[in-house]
């Protein structure tokens, strides 16, 4: 089979995706890590994952972050901690067997919009993560800061059921 037929399902998918951000965020040294976030900060698109469907073919991934929407000065801790916040989100849906929710805006393109929301210093962020096939056989894992106004108001709700801002 042909790259262009490989099809994996959501969950596999953010399995590898989930697998692999740990590994190269919080598993490796927080030096490494941070070279990494500094290369994707600057509009680098890096290697990020292999995923061998065995008899239908290889998929080779990067990896790129779209922080255009951020709001405020994005840091690594601040990108750690959102980050977090998605990879605890998307974990609890893959172990909970609960909706992926995922988005197709045009034939390879995928958005998963399970968002890792957090609420800092009077302001709101939203990451999401999704992926757009490139060419057969090639991907890109997109990490995507999103407009957070339409966030706001279930950070804001959340936090008066009694979560906690962690400044």
């Amino acid at each position: 089979m042909s790259p262009q037929q490989i099809s994996l399902n959501p969950e596999t998918l953010l399995s590898a995706i989930l697998e692999n951000l740990n590994m190269q965020f919080f598993a490796e040294s927080r030096q490494e890590s941070k070279l990494l976030f500094r290369d994707l900060q600057n509009g680098e698109q890096t290697p990020f994952m292999h995923i061998n469907a065995t008899k239908s073919g290889e998929i080779y991934c990067n990896l790129a972050l779209d922080h255009s929407a951020y709001v405020g000065q994005l840091n690594f801790s601040r990108f750690r901690k959102i980050l977090a916040t998605m990879m605890m989100e998307i974990s609890h849906r893959l172990e909970h067997k609960e909706d992926m929710n995922v988005l197709s805006a045009g034939e390879g393109d995928m958005l998963f919009n399970i968002p890792g929301l957090v609420r800092e210093d009077g302001a709101t962020n939203v990451l999401v993560c999704g992926l757009r096939q490139i060419t057969p056989g090639k991907a890109l894992v997109r990490l995507l800061f999103l407009d957070p106004s339409q966030y706001t108001e279930a950070v804001v709700s959340a936090n008066e059921d009694g979560e906690q801002d962690q400044s």
